[in-house]
């Protein structure tokens, strides 16, 4: 009788795990989207810019172990439509020189191994001569 009990118990147990999974029970770690790119450099609006330009953002992702790679998208429309850069993990890119007295438009998308993303507001600069 006691082996019949446990022999229930285990196949009960099993079946709790098994349907768990199933289900897609938050027994297994969520993934988490990476950080939104922030304080943007140049600052958003700025004016008189040198026209060598360097773009730089503050990135990451709350989990951990995942890597997080970026794409800039810059351009003189808005929205850009420019890739400047693409899957970099750094987050500082130098764009070179542009055209002098300009308004360029830019934003980075982050991505982290799961495929969530994540997107910066557009961000603007205005080049001097």
């Amino acid at each position: 009788m006691k082996n019949f009990l446990l022999i229930v118990l285990f196949l009960f147990a099993f079946a709790s795990c098994r349907e768990a999974i199933n289900n897609n029970n938050p027994i297994t770690p969520t993934n988490s989207p990476p950080d939104v790119p922030s304080n943007p450099n140049p600052a958003d609006n700025a004016s008189n810019i040198g026209r060598f330009i360097t773009v730089s953002w503050l990135g990451g992702d709350p989990d951990a172990s995942d890597t997080v790679k970026y794409d800039v998208i810059m351009g003189t429309v808005n929205p850009p439509i420019t890739v400047v850069e693409s899957n970099t993990t750094a987050t500082i890119v130098d764009v070179g020189l542009v055209a002098a007295n300009t308004v360029f438009y830019w934003k980075v998308i982050a991505k982290d191994n799961h495929n969530s993303f994540t997107e910066s507001p557009i961000w603007k600069f205005t080049t001097g001569n």
